[in-house]
């Protein structure tokens, strides 16, 4: 067998060899090609730039002795056909050849063949408003103990989905650069919400739908909580599109208009007001009659919702494969379509084989590449399947940016030494510099951590030097959310300076110095400063383009503050501000804006 060939038949070949292009794509720090198996797309804004890029795939195919058969390579297309969709200038549509396929099927005899065409068609369901609606009379057939009868109403169900996908519905792709527009609205018995973005001549074009239908208890709000309702769940389901840029929400309700400055609110609008908060945007009224789209989705019971295909786990997804997964029988539970196990009085989702390494990939990515014992804490919560703590170590272990970016273990010198454990989250705080950082484009040398003893929080500052006056402008900064009653640090000449001594007593702190070359004291922050070097390396070796780190330092420590502890078993950022960072792997994680917020606010005073 030659060791420069795989082979067809083994399981793991296409994983292997998918992993091996994406590290040679990572290595060369290519930011206009991606690759799915053996599939290299290489995407360009013109004709002379595009090639270019070839040039430089060749020259690097080249050098990795990668071959390339001309007959199975296609150049400067303005139009593609991918993972069965059809992608053309800022265009997706669904797969011509996947269409007529389903156009061709015909009517379903039994539950097999209708869960087949359902399932065939859930894959095109981001592009079908009112998609649980056109498909209620077929789920009803999927019911336990429902007897197969194939109704006029179900024949129509099956004709309009298929007309529907034969009409060619288009989205529009993502575009970060431009201001995104949510129109929403809600009914008495459903919320529903379209996501938009204008093109060069300003007109909006569809880049999501969503919708969902009211929960019993939901639909006793009033309007205005309706309202506020829609929006708030809109904002869920598009967060990852929303959330690092200013937006603008369309409402047909005129009493939401002032809801932003509103401060006394209480009880549940007070919690969405909070929300709200997180976000930026701008809310504008339009009047019903010219909100059409979203109240169309609203007048109907709908369960569909869009999400990004490439990095969640869509829950109808789950739902799909769980039903065609040999693990996932009768041994479980199932609530509401989704089968669960229950562990120790708590639910959790059995994830099918299908979906178990989408969901290792982006449990791992998102939170900054934590080791086994963080990943497990994160993930199983929340998600089971057996033998999942072997396959974390495995992947872990296997994973090609953690063994690029880490440092082998090394011998131990000894144990690192702390101060006396202490009590209450602002009793003492710890700070300490980590320098040489010389990754792409910045002048900022030093990462200078603070950390709080008891919660184990952490802030992060990037700066050119580390003089007294830099550390006192810092801790002023910390100082204004709660002054610590002891700040530990080595004995740096900024922090034994006269002027460094003064600031701490004005503010009444009690100065604790390490051991002359004895870092082992400030164990807290020495620990902390390996962890955060270590994820950024991380961060920066698995970022195509050539971003300065001080650009990845904030989402590195957010991620770490995000991640339960090893020895507090808890997120810092919970045991500091009292509320859960998540609530789902598959949801926006609500704590992560506060935290955002504050660190932004943190580098503009400084």
């Amino acid at each position: 067998m030659s060791g420069a060939d795989y082979k067809f038949g083994i399981k793991v070949a296409p994983a292997i060899f998918n992993r091996l292009i994406r590290r040679i794509l990572t290595k060369y720090k290519i930011y206009f090609a991606c690759n799915y198996f053996d599939d290299i797309i290489v995407y360009s804004s013109s004709e002379l730039e595009h090639w270019k890029h070839l040039k430089t795939i060749f020259e690097i195919c080249e050098k990795e002795n990668i071959k390339l058969k001309l007959s199975k390579c296609v150049f400067a297309q303005t139009k593609i056909s991918f993972l069965g969709y059809e992608i053309e200038q800022g265009k997706v549509s669904p797969n011509n050849a996947n269409i007529e396929t389903i156009k061709k099927l015909q009517p379903p005899t039994n539950v097999k063949e209708l869960q087949r065409f359902l399932g065939s068609v859930n894959v095109y369901s981001k592009f079908i408003p009112q998609y649980a609606k056109l498909r209620y009379p077929l789920n009803q057939l999927l019911k336990k103990d429902v007897k197969f009868n194939w109704t006029n109403e179900c024949q129509d169900a099956f004709d309009k989905l298929k007309e529907t996908l034969t009409t060619k519905p288009v989205l529009n792709l993502y575009n970060p650069d431009v201001t995104c527009h949510v129109f929403v609205d809600e009914s008495q018995k459903s919320v529903g919400a379209v996501l938009k973005q204008p093109d060069a001549s300003d007109v909006l074009h569809p880049i999501a739908y969503h919708s969902r239908t009211l929960r019993d208890y939901e639909k006793n709000y009033a309007i205005t909580e309706l309202e506020c309702l829609a929006i708030v769940d809109a904002l869920d389901k598009f967060y990852y599109y929303l959330h690092s840029q200013k937006f603008v929400n369309h409402t047909d309700h005129a009493a939401l208009v002032w809801l932003k400055n509103v401060k006394n609110f209480r009880g549940r609008l007070f919690r969405w007001s909070f929300k709200l908060s997180m976000f930026d945007y701008e809310i504008k009224y339009q009047k019903g009659y010219a909100n059409i789209e979203t109240d169309m989705l609203s007048r109907h019971p709908v369960f569909h919702h869009l999400q990004h295909a490439v990095h969640l786990l869509d829950i109808n997804e789950i739902k799909t494969q769980q039903k065609n997964d040999n693990l996932c029988g009768p041994e479980y539970h199932e609530v509401k379509d989704v089968i669960v196990i229950k562990k120790r009085n708590l639910y959790k989702i059995v994830v099918p084989f299908s979906l178990r390494l989408k969901l290792l990939n982006q449990a791992h990515e998102q939170f900054g590449h934590p080791g086994v014992q963080k990943l497990l804490n994160l993930i199983t919560p929340q998600y089971y399947w057996p033998n999942i703590t072997s396959d974390i170590t495995e992947f872990v272990k296997h994973c090609s940016v953690c063994q690029l970016s880490k440092k082998r273990k090394q011998k131990r010198f000894g144990l690192l030494q702390q101060v006396p454990p202490t009590s209450t989250p602002f009793e003492c705080i710890s700070v300490d510099t980590v320098g040489g950082f010389n990754y792409y484009n910045s002048t900022k040398k030093f990462l200078h951590i603070v950390i709080y003893h008891a919660t184990r929080h952490v802030w992060a500052f990037p700066s050119k030097n580390e003089n007294s006056e830099t550390y006192i402008n810092i801790l002023k900064q910390i100082f204004q959310i709660q002054v610590p009653v002891k700040l530990l640090t080595d004995r740096n000449a900024a922090f034994t300076s006269s002027r460094f001594k003064k600031f701490l007593r004005n503010y009444n702190v009690k100065h604790l110095l390490t051991t002359a070359h004895h870092p082992q004291t400030n164990g807290k922050v020495e620990r902390v400063n390996q962890s955060l070097v270590t994820r950024l390396k991380c961060k920066v070796n698995s970022t195509s383009t050539k971003v300065p780190w001080t650009k990845l330092l904030e989402s590195v420590t957010n991620k770490y503050n995000l991640t339960p502890h090893s020895i507090t078993k808890y997120p810092p950022a919970y045991l500091l501000l009292g509320t859960l960072p998540y609530d789902s792997l598959l949801v926006k994680i609500v704590i992560m804006n506060l935290l955002t917020k504050l660190v932004n606010w943190l580098y503009k005073e400084q």
